[in-house]
């Protein structure tokens, strides 16, 4: 599996736990939604190997 379908899964996983967490824990698992939602667009706008490459 690549790193931007793990972190997708992750992502999904987060926000799973965030919409069934209680009330006294959901601000932990925002914070865990978030840093997952940023390190996936930072995957999608990555400049790719090849691009590097030229």
């Amino acid at each position: 599996m690549d790193e931007y379908a793990r972190s997708a899964a992750r992502v999904h996983a987060a926000l799973s736990a965030l919409q069934t967490a209680p009330e006294s824990s959901r601000g932990r698992y925002a914070d865990e939604f978030t840093q997952e939602l940023v390190h996936i667009l930072r995957l999608m706008h990555a400049p790719t190997k090849s691009a590097q490459a030229k």
